[in-house]
């Protein structure tokens, strides 16, 4: 199986790993007080917990998705940075941000993330269908500030949704793919140069 394909294992392995009933999946969701009393790396792991078979399945089906459009998109530790750093973000927006928000779980605000940073990141490179893709996520996110979540999804998933996790979602996913974007074009720029400066700098008869 190729090497790009990962990551989304990793995610799934995790998600299922965290994804059962009982004190395990209790000590890894975003739990508000919990967080204030110190247990921060549930900033991290609420997102791999599911709270239904239907919760877990949509996520999984989306990740997938994600990953035959985009897979190629980043390197690995690219994806690995964006997963985690768009992770820990998501949550401390939730804790700073909505306090209303007591609890949460499910990977869809941390997808949200990966999407629009494989996207914008894409877009940025002059792919329209990538332009396409973040105009959606954005314009879903408007929409469910505005009118709020499905209830029909809400039923299919069998429990509320955060759309809060949605919007910072993004808002970390577009950050992180301009941040990715501009640190690789240096990154390659250099590259090229010590590529030339070796070349000159090679006898004649080697080249």
């Amino acid at each position: 199986m190729s090497k790009r394909w990962a990551v989304p294992i990793c995610i799934l392995i995790a998600s299922l790993l965290a994804t059962q009933h009982g004190q395990t999946s209790d000590t890894l969701i975003y739990a508000r007080q919990a967080i204030l009393d110190g247990e921060w790396y549930r900033l991290l792991t609420f997102h791999f917990v599911h709270l239904s078979t239907n919760h877990f399945l949509i996520n999984l089906f989306t990740l997938a998705a994600l990953w035959l459009l985009y897979g190629r998109t980043m390197r690995m530790r690219e994806w690995i940075g964006a997963t985690i750093g768009s992770g820990f973000a998501i949550g401390l927006c939730l804790l700073l941000f909505s306090p209303e928000v007591q609890w949460s779980a499910g990977l869809s605000g941390l997808l949200y993330a990966l999407f629009a940073c494989a996207a914008i990141r894409s877009a940025m490179s002059g792919e329209y269908l990538s332009v396409a893709v973040v105009v959606f996520l954005v314009g879903k996110v408007v929409v469910e500030q505005t009118i709020g979540s499905s209830a029909a999804m809400e039923q299919f998933v069998g429990s509320s949704i955060v759309v809060d996790a949605h919007m910072f979602g993004v808002v970390a996913g577009l950050l992180s793919g301009v941040l990715l974007k501009e640190t690789a074009g240096p990154a390659k720029s250099m590259t090229r140069r010590a590529s030339r400066l070796a070349d000159d700098s090679a006898p004649f008869g080697s080249r």
